[in-house]
């Protein structure tokens, strides 16, 4: 199942969403809303605020130089 996700400018929102409807939703943390199936499965969720949250992660990540993943020594 491919997960739809969109960005409102104008009211700073993120939205991530599976395509399945939702029956309920919850705010599980300031601006983070979880949506629910009828079964109680999670569908959805919406984070306001976004550019406001992500953006100095996104900054810091792209200051970060790259590295290769740690190699895996044999136990």
């Amino acid at each position: 199942m491919k997960t739809e996700v969109n960005y409102f400018k104008e009211s700073d929102m993120l939205s991530l969403w599976t395509g399945k409807p939702a029956k309920e939703a919850e705010e599980i943390a300031a601006g983070v809303i979880v949506d629910f199936d009828a079964e109680g499965n999670v569908v959805g969720f919406t984070l306001e605020h976004a550019a406001e949250i992500l953006r100095p992660m996104l900054e810091a990540h792209q200051k970060t130089p790259a590295t290769a993943a740690p190699s895996r020594s044999p136990k």
